[in-house]
């Protein structure tokens, strides 16, 4: 869900919040963490137009 609040709103950069989550989440659960919530921005780009 962060993924895709990252890429509606703008406020966090994808590479800060996986980072983020990485260090907070170490190992698998992390690396779960992390590939939800790239796949979650990536959908939620695909969904919503470009604000630039």
């Amino acid at each position: 869900m962060l993924g895709g609040l990252a890429a509606f709103t703008g406020l966090v950069h994808l590479p800060a919040l996986l980072e983020a989550m990485q260090d907070h989440f170490p190992g698998a659960l992390g690396a779960k963490n992390v590939a939800a919530a790239t796949a979650a921005y990536e959908l939620v780009q695909s969904l919503v137009p470009s604000h630039t």
